[in-house]
């Protein structure tokens, strides 16, 4: 096997969005992470949702499915299996995909649709620094949102970025406000 930038950027991706999610995540190790996006053949899905060139509502069918494949693998390995793990799945998701796309082609049009990760820092940031009504009862701890409440954050943050490429709302995210998290 030839160690070719893609596969480079793939590990790289895997990686990252493990890390990213895993905190706390009892049995939601990288080993564990890893292994679920490549037993889905989510590296090829994603690319071929990126080749197709998504509109919003394609993007949000497709994240939903990769959400629902990855979940099934999943729950298996946590040790709190019950706990709602969409939000976590999700920043899997969008981590990899700003890793891979995003941070390369942030004109092609799935990095335009492509869900921003969504934590506590960034929704405490767009809350504090919008004129818009912050969903009631939606809370910040992304982790343990479920199906409704990360549709509901994602509009909100629809909302606030206007029709920007969906990579913009990050303006509001820096990782020096991770103590907020």
């Amino acid at each position: 096997m030839s160690y070719s930038h893609k596969e480079h950027l793939h590990r790289f991706a895997c990686w990252t969005a493990a890390r990213a999610a895993q905190r706390g995540w009892g049995g939601g190790t990288t080993t564990t992470i890893i292994a679920a996006l490549e037993s889905t053949g989510f590296r090829e899905k994603l690319s071929d949702i990126y080749q197709s060139s998504p509109t919003a509502a394609e993007f949000d069918q497709w994240h939903a499915e990769r959400v629902g494949e990855l979940t099934l693998i999943l729950v298996d390995k946590l040790s709190k299996p019950q706990q709602n793990i969409y939000g976590r799945v999700a920043k899997i998701i969008a981590i990899y995909i700003k890793t891979v796309y995003v941070s390369q082609y942030p004109d092609a049009v799935l990095s335009k649709v492509a869900h921003p990760p969504i934590d506590g820092i960034l929704l405490k940031e767009v809350k504090k620094k919008t004129h818009l009504k912050y969903p009631p009862k939606l809370g910040f701890h992304w982790s343990t949102f479920d199906a409704e409440a990360y549709q509901t954050a994602l509009n909100y943050l629809r909302e606030v970025n206007q029709g920007k490429a969906f990579w913009e709302i990050e303006e509001f995210w820096k990782a020096t406000d991770a103590q907020n998290e």
